[in-house]
């Protein structure tokens, strides 16, 4: 299922902390605070047995899973010293993240990428899937459009980010249904989500603040 997915995506946000050590910035790895200690140790601990304990017939889709979180690791820890993320606003970057993850996620049928073999993907033709891959895109999108109105909720110690995952990966249990994920691979997807989050929320870069503050000022003006 998706939610699978999601909860080791949440090793994305470790990725984007922990590396963002540029403009001075305090990384997580270096935080003293308990809440951020615990928050990491739980989504690192989880991300490393949800990918040791993988459910039979999941074998070489995890292997794409994982392909799919190193590249966006790297353009995640990139982008920050990237003149090319400042002109990218993040509705541009959600529509090239979720691109790039359906396209990797393509031919997960086969280790190496059979492309003609593609749909013998279990997901790829599934609705289940397709409805939780769309709901994953769009809340993502709202969650930008609302992200103002966000930041002024009393939620300083819950990183949205991890909060849609959990809603979105619910979802998706449902539209899969519970009896497909082994008891014990779903109690780490669960402590990977509800971990997730805890993580110390990362700067808004440039384009963001930029986007952010036109939504605003469109917001106050309807």
């Amino acid at each position: 299922p998706l939610s699978i997915f999601l909860g080791i995506h949440n090793s994305l946000l470790l990725v984007h902390c922990g590396l963002d050590l540029d403009f001075g910035r305090q990384s997580v790895f270096f935080s003293t605070n308990p809440k951020d200690i615990v928050a990491f140790t739980s989504v690192a601990v989880s991300s490393i047995m949800l990918v040791t304990t993988v459910p039979r017939g999941f074998g070489s889709a995890m292997w794409w899973m994982l392909l799919h979180i190193c590249c966006a690791g790297v353009i995640l820890s990139t982008e920050k010293s990237s003149t090319v993320c400042i002109k990218t606003d993040a509705f541009n970057r959600q529509i090239i993240y979720a691109t790039a993850s359906f396209i990797l996620l393509l031919p997960a049928s086969y280790f190496l990428g059979d492309f003609h073999a593609v749909f013998h993907y279990p997901y790829l033709t599934s609705t289940g899937f397709c409805w939780s891959f769309v709901t994953s895109a769009v809340l993502g999108c709202l969650l930008l459009i609302l992200h103002p109105r966000i930041l002024s909720l009393e939620m300083t110690n819950v990183n949205q980010i991890g909060l849609a995952k959990v809603i979105v990966s619910a979802i998706s249990i449902l539209s899969f249904g519970v009896p497909v994920v082994p008891q014990d691979y779903l109690f780490w997807a669960t402590l990977s989500l509800l971990a997730g989050m805890f993580v110390p929320k990362a700067m808004a870069s440039d384009a963001d603040r930029c986007v952010f503050s036109s939504v605003r000022q469109s917001l106050e003006h309807v």
